[in-house]
């Protein structure tokens, strides 16, 4: 069974950002709950001189006047802190799947798809995308990091309908993919142009380090064989 894993990162993780608005709500949290106690506690439901029902309106009032900023400061800081996230990309046998991961701790399957479903895979905003996704019913984005070379979409029949699958792209990720499908027919002719560009040059600095290493033993050895000889020397 094939498999591989490739980690889309998003550099937004490498900061303590995501750390401290989840530090945040949580403490929101307890602000509410420990205000509402206090309120409860220490408010009279009975002012004198005031009807009843004033003094729970007069009551309710200043609870929503403490609250709802707390209330408001929950939601703000959660929805700050989901904007730290990163996927993991695996492809297990026939399967594609992809996890997203919040702030290093959360996880959450976003994606599985079948291979055999996938009709497309090429280069984010080039020719074949725009085709892509006219014919695609929905596009979603797996992606996070923008520093990246380019991104990837990926077309796959989901339910019947076509989606459009927006990724990183690796050059590991790409080509585990291209093993595991066994369709060259799939990959866009611009995205194989590439991989095999990428490959010429990592097959010449396999071949350059591998000739550095071999000039460097034979530097070594005869070093070492000359040290011997003058060892060896006889005295005149």
């Amino acid at each position: 069974m094939e498999y591989y894993e490739y980690n889309a990162c998003n550099p937004k993780n490498n900061t303590s950002g995501g750390k401290i608005f989840i530090s945040l709500k949580k403490t929101a949290v307890i602000l509410i709950l420990v205000s509402i106690t206090l309120i409860l506690i220490l408010l009279p439901w009975n002012y004198e001189g005031l009807p009843t029902g004033l003094s729970v309106f007069y009551n309710i009032l200043i609870i929503c006047l403490i609250e709802l900023p707390l209330t408001a400061c929950y939601f703000i800081f959660n929805k700050l802190s989901k904007r730290y996230f990163e996927y993991d990309y695996f492809i297990l046998g026939e399967v594609l799947k992809i996890v997203k991961i919040l702030n290093k701790v959360t996880r959450k399957s976003v994606l599985e798809v079948n291979l055999s479903d996938i009709e497309n895979i090429g280069i984010y905003k080039s020719g074949s995308y725009e085709c892509a996704a006219a014919s695609a019913v929905k596009e979603k984005s797996f992606a996070c990091n923008q520093t990246g070379e380019f991104y990837l979409y990926i077309l796959a029949l989901s339910e019947g309908k076509r989606e459009l699958y927006i990724t990183e792209y690796d050059f590991g990720f790409v080509s585990a993919l291209r093993k595991a499908m066994k369709r060259e027919t799939v990959f866009d002719k611009d995205l194989l142009l590439v991989l095999r560009q990428t490959q010429k040059k990592l097959n010449i600095n396999e071949i350059d380090g591998k000739e550095k290493s071999a000039e460097n033993f034979n530097d070594c050895s005869a070093g070492r064989g000359n040290e011997t000889s003058d060892k060896t020397a006889p005295e005149a």
